[in-house]
């Protein structure tokens, strides 16, 4: 993706779906993360731009290192406030995981220096799999549904207080 704000889309509809046990802070804040990678590159004038966080196996690593993190710091927030400690590293985990995969995933159809199976294979078999302007109003029209739903959801959630 161009920007990194396509990528909300899918983690908007993903937050719909699945609600409680998504965090779209935290999807938000791992696109962030992996276009820090090539924005460096590109202002440093390295090649290839798309590294290692655009690999399945930097994506995987960056998503644990993530969640640990996350876990560890609500678990020492949660006894700071005297609240019992909340068991969620599988749910963060699973949204830095769907959250990192995907960025690999729709990046790698985009971009033709992505190597997403590195370092297995330097080969991109996803590249122009979908023209990107279909891509674009795929991510689009998702996170317009999941707004939609989300607000829809809300708004139950008020009538039934």
């Amino acid at each position: 993706m161009p920007f990194t704000p396509f990528h909300f889309g899918v983690g908007i509809a993903a937050k719909a779906v699945v609600a409680r046990r998504f965090s779209l802070g935290l999807f938000v804040a791992l696109q962030v993360v992996i276009d820090l990678e090539s924005l460096y590159n590109l202002v440093y004038h390295r090649y290839p731009v798309h590294r290692y966080l655009h690999t399945f196996v930097g994506a995987t690593v960056l998503a644990f290192l993530c969640s640990a993190f996350l876990l560890g710091a609500t678990k020492v927030w949660d006894a700071r406030r005297g609240r019992p400690v909340r068991r969620q590293h599988a749910a963060l985990l699973a949204t830095a995981l769907f959250a990192t995969w995907s960025h690999v995933l729709l990046d790698s159809i985009m971009h033709s220096d992505i190597r997403p199976f590195w370092p297995m294979t330097d080969f991109n078999p996803l590249l122009s799999l979908v023209l990107d302007g279909p891509l674009h109003l795929a991510c689009m029209a998702l996170g317009l549904l999941g707004l939609v739903a989300l607000a829809f959801r809300w708004s139950l959630r008020k009538h039934d207080a």
